[in-house]
């Protein structure tokens, strides 16, 4: 009888995670000799078998528990691919009805690890049909969890079509609803994927508060972002006091715009109402109150510091136009702050003064300086500042933040983060790196390989380019390792006294590139890879590579190179699309030039209201023209940016 792919009822085993407790030494020493222990034993048995798998006895107790023991230590070390390996031999020392439970933990290790072929390869080794039903089960999961580490959102949601029995562990249905909102949200299906992720907040026990905290927060943060009152989703939705019409309920709450501060504490008295026992943590209802409250509390009186003079005035400019924009485009006109622009030109030893002034004058909400040794002028004689100060720029990560500083800019540092996390998330542990000889290249390189390394990844070669070249034929080649193979042609060649023609062939133990770049560079290194036998490598880029001009006539030549960048230049929102339209129309010269400045300029604006819910709520998150932004250590925005992919010339988000 055929069994249902996620069907079936768990039992321990060594397919389980119940194998004895393992307790680390904390010695490497230790690690070494036990190591070389069950080296040297699984040796010693081959030979005694003459090279077949031994007879069962204390020795192969002794080796199966060392084993063991190891595939448990190398995991809880993050040893993920040793581990594999561990479990690996242990199927293929096992008795024929352990085998199968072996190799899922050996799949399950080598995922961990980011090491896709191996699960892969591990999970074909299983006999299907002498599977139990829990074994198919976890096959099932694992398998889930493939399709969606190789880009294959879709075949896992059909893996986990099926409805499971509610007789299976809560565990196992939490993880069969994560996987289902993570597959979901990968095609694009955010509405189904809060209802995966509110059935999975139910089933997640008060103990995990680590997981509950994690679910809830990405489950408020999609509600954030779709819109609530799609007719079709109207109609799937129980009446109170039904958990997920409450997460729906509240989101609905959160974005409006009420008359009074009465009518937010009326909307959530008769949310509680409706929804006594609702999973909302009080921190999600605590503030959504704020969001709401923080509408009474604006200030009244706004200051700019920004140069209207010197080398930066063109950028300020772009920048004060934007804000002004913003505020214009407001939605509640009844909110009619002063707003005062400062001049603090080039002068860096002004900049305190200045602000002492804007100050006195009655600002209560300051934005400005935008120059590094400007803000850090400022911060020189103050421990702490009168009123909120959003600096349009970031100190070194080691400075220390008086009380009422905030930082925001255009950081790369943000989206270096989010390109070697999506690198990781795709599958890849080798990369290879491509960049100017120039400081800001190495800037963007070093952070990468910061970051790549931290996930475990590996960076096997970095090669840097000169900018203002055309043809990038020797960092490619050293890049992708020909000059080796060349030169091994050439050798073979001399010895054996001929003129053979040997195509070169490129290394093939790395994942990707990640290439920094600007257009008319990148432009011209995609083809030049393609050239030089690397048209199958995937490359992740530097939002600096796209200028903004979604012109296919400029960008066939980057196909399928994927970057991130920020939702102005990549959405077709609305709003978005009318300020792009206004900038066109009052501003064509500057419109390409500083578009992004642009962007900074209209978030700004709307931090004003929403900065004191950042600041209590580190889960909240405003949806701005330059990324989601949070507020990270009460000090830092930082931006979650937009995934695309060049095809067919144009930039399409993913």
């Amino acid at each position: 009888m055929k069994t249902s792919p996620i069907r079936g009822s768990l039992r321990h085993g060594p397919e389980s995670d119940s194998l004895p407790p393992f307790r680390p030494t904390g010695s490497r020493m230790e690690k070494w000799r036990r190591s070389r222990a069950v080296a040297a034993l699984i040796g010693a048995l081959l030979l005694a078998g003459c090279g077949t798998v031994p007879e069962r006895g204390r020795d192969m107790g002794e080796l199966t528990l060392m084993l063991s023991t190891s595939a448990r230590e190398h995991s809880n070390q993050s040893e993920y691919q040793a581990a594999a390996h561990d479990y690996s031999r242990l199927a293929e020392l096992a008795a024929p009805t352990e085998r199968a439970g072996y190799l899922l933990l050996a799949t399950r290790e080598a995922l961990k690890g980011n090491f896709i072929e191996g699960a892969d390869h591990t999970l074909k080794l299983l006999d299907q049909e002498a599977l139990t039903d829990d074994q198919r089960l976890r096959r099932s999961l694992l398998q889930a969890r493939l399709a969606l580490a190789t880009q294959r959102p879709s075949d896992a949601l059909t893996i986990l079509s099926d409805s499971p029995p509610e007789t299976l562990p809560q565990s196992v249905l939490a993880e069969i609803h994560e996987l289902r909102a993570l597959a979901n949200e990968r095609v694009g299906q955010t509405f189904a994927a809060t209802r995966e992720r509110a059935a999975r907040q139910d089933l997640l026990g008060s103990d995990d508060v680590l997981s509950r905290h994690d679910n809830e927060q990405a489950l408020w943060q999609e509600l954030m972002t779709i819109s609530l009152d799609a007719p079709e989703e109207q109609r799937t939705l129980a009446p109170p006091p039904d958990h997920f019409s409450g997460w729906l309920a509240l989101a609905r709450l959160a974005k409006g715009q009420p008359g009074s501060l009465q009518e937010v504490e009326d909307g959530l008295a008769q949310w509680r109402r409706l929804y006594p026992a609702h999973p909302a943590s009080s921190a999600i209802v605590d503030a959504v109150h704020a969001r709401l409250s923080q509408i009474y509390n604006r200030p009244k009186q706004i200051a700019l510091l920004l140069p209207q003079s010197g080398k930066l005035s063109e950028w300020a400019a772009a920048f004060r136009n934007a804000f002004f924009m913003a505020y214009y485009d407001r939605v509640d006109h009844s909110y009619q702050p002063v707003i005062r622009v400062y001049d603090i030109g080039d002068d860096i030893g002004a900049v305190g003064s200045v602000y002492d002034q804007a100050v006195a004058d009655g600002a209560e909400f300051v934005i400005g300086p935008i120059r590094k040794e400007a803000v850090e002028a400022l911060l020189a004689a103050r421990t702490a500042f009168p009123v909120t100060t959003l600096v349009i720029n970031y100190l070194d990560e080691d400075a220390k933040t008086p009380p009422g500083l905030i930082q925001f800019g255009l950081a790369p540092e943000d989206e270096i983060k989010q390109v070697a996390q999506q690198a990781w998330l795709d599958g890849n542990n080798e990369a290879l790196l491509l960049a100017p000889n120039d400081s800001w290249g190495d800037r963007l390189t070093t952070a990468f390989q910061r970051e790549w390394e931290q996930l475990g990844g590996r960076v096997l070669e970095f090669q840097r380019y000169d900018s203002e070249a055309s043809d990038f034929s020797k960092p490619i080649t050293a890049l992708l390792n020909l000059d080796d193979s060349e030169r091994r042609a050439s050798l073979l060649n001399k010895r054996l006294g001929v003129q053979a023609k040997l195509e070169p062939r490129r290394r093939r133990d790395a994942d990707f590139v990640y290439l920094v770049a600007n257009p008319r560079v990148g432009r011209l290194i995609r083809p030049q890879l393609k050239f030089h036998y690397a048209s199958d490598l995937p490359v992740y880029a530097a939002s600096s590579i796209f200028a903004g001009q979604d012109t296919n006539r400029f960008n066939r030549d980057l196909d399928d190179v994927a970057f991130c960048d920020i939702p102005w230049v990549l959405s077709n929102d609305a709003r978005t699309l009318r300020f792009h339209r206004t900038i066109d129309k009052l501003w064509p010269k500057d419109s390409n030039r500083y578009t992004r400045i642009y962007a900074l300029g209209v978030d700004a604006y709307h931090l004003i209201e929403n900065i004191e819910t950042l600041r209590a709520f580190p889960h909240e998150r405003y949806f701005g023209e330059t990324g989601v932004l949070s507020l990270q250590n009460g000090a830092r925005i930082f931006r979650q940016l937009q995934w695309a992919r060049f095809v067919r010339g144009h930039a399409r988000p993913l």
